[in-house]
């Protein structure tokens, strides 16, 4: 909220107290230098004034399907060591971005980003959460989000890694499919629309139930180095 004029801020206070769904950090001056260090400021107000059991960072040009999320982590295949979970869609062979406005001069780790889930969305467990709010003034704030958790997490062991094509959460969508629990870069009257579809009982949000593919998905391997890691190359791949 630093820098923003007493109108803004004004309105900002009557949003947060009507609807009781914001977190406003009146310290931090939101820019993209900057997503790091609110992401991380999210974090820590999650595990010491939350008590989290789970964090979901997404993005607010995201649609997602919380309720299913939220079933899965306590019924499906993500239940077992919930807290040690990192849910999203992975990536281990993602060049280092350095002419373009994500130049992180900080990386100097490898010509490659270590293996993340991208943010778009993703899901912590209580544990993984813990140990970034314990450590915070000791992390580098690197100038992806999403990298930044992604190393934080990286030397961890019994960290569970869960690589989901249902989170289209790249910074591409892949299109639309009508399994994803997260879709990225979807409009306001989009994601209003693929709610109403799953208000009124469908369980197919695409538009007119039609799924639609930019580019194919890939399911992570984990027995491959990186490079080989991510292939597109299984149209059965949602």
């Amino acid at each position: 909220m630093a820098g923003l004029d007493e109108e803004d801020t004004r309105r900002l206070l009557e949003e947060r107290d009507l609807h009781h769904d914001m977190l406003l950090l009146p310290d931090l001056v939101d820019t993209p230098a900057n997503l790091t260090l609110k992401v991380l400021k999210a974090f820590v107000w999650a595990d010491n004034k939350a008590l989290a059991q789970y964090v979901m960072k997404c993005n607010d040009d995201s649609f997602v399907r919380l309720t299913q999320i939220m079933n899965e982590i306590k019924e499906g295949d993500t239940a077992p060591s919930a807290a040690s979970i990192y849910w999203g869609f992975f990536d281990g062979h993602s060049p280092v971005e350095a002419v373009s406005k994500w130049w992180d001069t900080d990386w100097v780790l490898c010509d490659y980003y270590l293996p993340y889930a991208h943010g778009g969305g993703f899901v912590l467990g209580s544990r993984l959460l813990r140990y970034i709010t314990r450590n915070q003034d000791d992390l580098l704030l690197y100038y992806k989000d999403d990298v930044a958790v992604g190393t934080w997490l990286a030397p961890l062991k019994n960290v569970r890694r869960v690589h989901d094509p249902r989170f289209d959460t790249e910074s591409v969508s892949r299109g639309c499919h009508n399994s994803y629990l997260v879709t990225h870069q979807k409009s306001a009257d989009e994601m209003v629309a693929m709610w109403q579809r799953l208000r009124w009982g469908s369980n197919q949000p695409c538009p007119e139930g039609q799924e639609t593919r930019h580019r194919l998905s890939y399911n992570y391997d984990w027995t491959s180095p990186p490079s080989r890691c991510c292939r597109r190359r299984d149209p059965s791949v949602p």
